[in-house]
């Protein structure tokens, strides 16, 4: 096991986001249950059972998937390694000797990759974060570059600057 420099977890935390989402599942599933179980049409011109019940499982989906999502990266003496679960079955990691160039910066989530996420602008160009505007950008030898989000900049730039000063 590799000594562990820097860690970091994040998960989905939008209150509106997980409101809206809560809202809508809520309102199909009264609607399913409404004309399901006590035989009320669900509305001026009533969908199919089937409908409202498929209208209800879309949001309670992506409830799940927001609870489910966890973005997790770590710096350590093998690399840099990062899960984004569920996108992510097992942790990647990128080898210190495939890094050509790593910093902290500030960036436009929506300008640049499209928002948050996990985005892919090329092959070459990959984001991925939760939330904010910092990240750290790692530039491969391959040329590829990757951006992790980081809900902590300036502590990440520390331990960034530090590792490369005992490198040197």
């Amino acid at each position: 096991m590799s000594n562990i420099f820097y860690a970091e977890e994040q998960k989905v935390n939008n209150r509106w986001l997980w409101l809206l989402l809560a809202t809508i599942t809520i309102i199909f599933l009264y609607g399913f249950i409404e004309q399901l179980i006590f035989k009320q049409p669900f509305g001026a011109k009533p969908a199919p059972n089937w409908v409202l019940a498929f209208m209800a499982l879309i949001p309670l989906f992506f409830l799940y998937l927001m609870f489910a999502i966890k973005f997790s990266f770590q710096i350590d003496e093998d690399g840099v390694k990062y899960r984004y679960f569920p996108f992510h079955i097992k942790e990647r990691i990128i080898p210190w000797d495939d890094i050509d160039n790593i910093y902290v910066r500030n960036y436009r989530p929506i300008a640049e990759y499209g928002g948050w996420g996990l985005r892919t602008l090329n092959r070459n160009n990959i984001s991925y974060s939760i939330s904010g505007k910092n990240g750290l950008q790692l530039e491969l030898k391959n040329k590829k570059k990757i951006l992790l989000g980081t809900q902590n900049p300036e502590e990440l730039a520390k331990i960034i600057t530090h590792f490369y000063n005992l490198s040197e």
